[in-house]
């Protein structure tokens, strides 16, 4: 026997069948993640960038003194 159809598969497949209820819960915790996922890589990417332009300088003053 199969197990039932997950959640996230109801709703992003099926999102036509879901009540409106299901639909806006699914929308709001959608919106969500997308958010905290986005700040994750905003995040990532100003720790990353300085980091990548300031070892080699300091590694090309280093070498050149």
């Amino acid at each position: 026997m199969s197990d039932p159809p997950s959640h996230d598969h109801l709703c992003i497949t099926h999102f036509d069948k879901l009540t409106a209820d299901e639909r806006a819960a699914f929308e709001d915790e959608r919106g969500g993640e997308e958010y905290e996922l986005f700040t994750s890589h905003l995040k990532a990417a100003v720790t990353v960038s300085p980091a990548s332009f300031v070892f080699p300088s300091v590694y090309a003053l280093v070498r050149a003194g």
